[in-house]
């Protein structure tokens, strides 16, 4: 064959193997998108999705890849994200005005229970140290609620969410939303845009320690999980939190997670709700799966 002729043939075939390897790249078909819970770093919730995509794997049981991604809400110290926490939940309940439940919330702070009975009947000035510690703290509470409602960070994590969303809507992606702790408040919004944008056939949310009111999919919650109990407390005056699902070891019997890191509150997401040693993370898997097989 003629040198020339065959270098053009060797040619065409490395420039057809380059295209489609090219072609290769983000062919991805689905997203899973990982919410992450209050007091993460972006750092930390990159590598809970680091962790989340060695638990499960790259490919779906119908052998579609699946492409990782992080739906961020930036944290500003416990406080803040606590209060953050109290105005999501009271948004989900459509209260038009929290004054009062502020007001409800720290007579339950305040307490009228026996300990504090017996705490101002019998100690001096208890009961006046009280009031005025109470007082100082729902002032400075309301103080930060109203510069947090004024603050427009909440509003800039949605909408940098609903920006991600229609990109991968007009790219054809199928959605499976994972969300943690606070992150399920997070995901509600997300899910609320999505199913309008796509279709509840091509979303699907699972919700992990959910200290929302409301859930859209179906969740996960650790008996021993002290967060999501602290919330349930005071179930009257904010809805509570959707019912234990799962039970998991005390803390010293409990194997640390794929960090090397054990989690005394029961909340952590490596530690407990994608900890391959707690028989809740193969629930965890088991419910992935069908997420995934369900969406179109």
């Amino acid at each position: 064959m003629n040198k020339r002729i065959l270098s053009f043939f060797i040619c065409l075939l490395l420039g057809s193997v380059n295209i489609y390897a090219q072609t290769d790249v983000g062919d991805e078909k689905t997203v899973i998108a990982f919410f992450n819970g209050m007091i993460n770093t972006k750092r930390d919730a990159k590598k809970s999705l680091e962790y989340l995509k060695k638990f499960y794997g790259e490919t779906a049981p119908n052998g579609d890849k699946i492409r990782y991604e992080l739906l961020y809400n930036k944290t500003f110290g416990l406080f803040e994200d606590l209060i953050e926490v109290f105005e999501q939940r009271t948004a989900e309940l459509e209260y038009k005005s929290i004054q009062n439940r502020y007001e409800l919330f720290f007579d339950i702070v305040n307490g009228d229970g026996p300990w504090h009975k017996w705490a101002s009947d019998t100690m001096s000035g208890y009961k006046s140290m009280s009031d005025k510690m109470s007082a100082d703290f729902l002032g400075l509470v309301i103080t930060k609620t109203k510069e947090s409602l004024s603050n427009s960070e909440t509003e800039a994590d949605y909408a940098e969410h609903r920006r991600k969303i229609d990109s991968w809507a007009d790219e054809g992606k199928k959605l499976l939303f994972i969300a943690h702790s606070q992150g399920n408040l997070f995901v509600n919004v997300a899910y609320e845009h999505t199913k309008d944008r796509v279709g509840e056939q091509s979303v699907k949310v699972i919700h992990l320690a959910p200290v929302s009111v409301k859930t859209n999919g179906i969740h996960i919650l650790a008996d021993k999980d002290y967060v999501a109990a602290g919330l349930s407390w005071f179930s009257f005056l904010l809805g509570g939190v959707p019912e234990v699902t799962h039970d998991i070891p005390y803390y010293i019997f409990r194997p640390a997670g794929a960090n090397g890191k054990k989690d005394i509150l029961g909340h952590g997401f490596v530690e407990i709700y994608i900890n391959s040693y707690l028989n809740i993370s193969q629930v965890l898997k088991k419910y992935i799966d069908t997420a995934l097989d369900s969406l179109s």
